[in-house]
């Protein structure tokens, strides 16, 4: 609006002053009784004025709509970009409210253990067989773990833990001595939680092996559990307990995959084996029937050459009879 009211107040002076021009011209004229000709010079000058008056007027009018037009496109574009900013702002809003539920999910112990065994079946889902593992097994004892890997070597006891409170109140500590005491609470959860795993789930005497996997579902706590001298994975590794994130469980299911799969190849060749045992044997036992074949073969042979010389011996005899009569 100021850039308009500018140009309209530049048109204005410009019209004025070409009047007032115009004015000056008529009265000098009039005062020195000009002769007809200055009078016609004076009309021609007044009409070359009114023309480029015209022509000013013209340019003025064509930028003014240019600059309109360039305005509105201006405010349509703003009004575009002030939507869609309202739309983001919007979407980021609500991609906080969902993180703030979210946080609200894993303060839950509960939930928090229900999100970390989901992680661990999804993993074992995507690389194992369905029958290479189970979920939720209890041993005798009562105890129950997640999951169990199963070998031909002995079952693999997984269960899912991290000290998760420890670990977020140690991350956001900011005093040195508060992250000191902190540290050492986080330290005494994890070794909790390897006491835990090691005392209920490896049980040889129902197919166990000496060993068990500690599932850390969150990469940060996993670090924070095996780096450092903390002592938490010396002691896990005393207990017989392999801690694991997302990513060196994978790797981990990997190894005992080509386990399986080396495994099977070996029944297969076993199977084969014990097929071509069957079949010597077989093949003996025929050879052997053959020969007991042949050789009454060969006596039945012997037998029908001495009928037939006996034939041949009592035709001879009906011959000579025959002679004597």
């Amino acid at each position: 609006m100021n850039t308009l009211s500018i140009i309209f107040g530049a048109v204005s002076l410009l019209a004025i002053g070409l009047l007032l021009y115009v004015l000056r011209e008529i009265r000098a004229l009039h005062h020195s009784h000009m002769s007809d000709k200055s009078s016609e010079l004076l009309n021609q000058n007044v009409q070359s004025m009114h023309q480029r008056l015209d022509a000013a007027t013209k340019i003025l009018n064509e930028r003014l709509d240019a600059s309109h037009k360039t305005m509105l496109n201006s405010h349509e574009s703003m009004s575009k970009v002030m939507g869609t900013v309202g739309q983001e702002l919007g979407t980021v809003k609500e991609i906080g409210h969902q993180l703030s539920k979210f946080q609200e999910f894993l303060n839950s112990p509960k939930l928090r253990g229900n999100l970390g065994e989901h992680i661990l079946y999804d993993s074992l889902a995507k690389i194992l067989p369905k029958d290479a593992f189970t979920r939720q097994h209890t041993f005798k004892t009562g105890a129950c773990v997640d999951a169990l890997i199963i070998t031909d070597k002995g079952h693999i006891p997984i269960d899912s833990k991290f000290p998760m409170e420890d670990f977020q109140a140690l991350a956001k500590c900011e005093d040195e001595k508060e992250i000191a005491r902190l540290q050492s609470a986080f330290n005494r959860s994890s070794k909790k939680h390897v006491d835990a795993i090691s005392n209920k789930y490896i049980l040889p005497a129902e197919g166990t092996v000496d060993f068990a996997l500690m599932y850390v579902p969150a990469e940060q706590v996993y670090y924070e559990m095996v780096s450092g001298d903390h002592g938490v994975a010396a002691y896990a590794q005393q207990k017989k307990v392999i801690m694991v994130s997302p990513n060196t469980f994978f790797h981990f299911l990997r190894v005992v995959l080509m386990g399986l799969e080396r495994s099977k190849v070996n029944d297969e060749a076993e199977k084969v084996w014990k097929m071509l045992t069957s079949l010597q044997h077989d093949f003996t036992k025929f050879g052997k029937q053959i020969d007991i074949l042949q050789k009454h073969i060969s006596h039945a042979s012997s037998a029908v050459e001495g009928v037939s010389s006996d034939y041949t011996k009592i035709g001879l005899k009906f011959d000579n009879i025959k002679q004597l009569d």
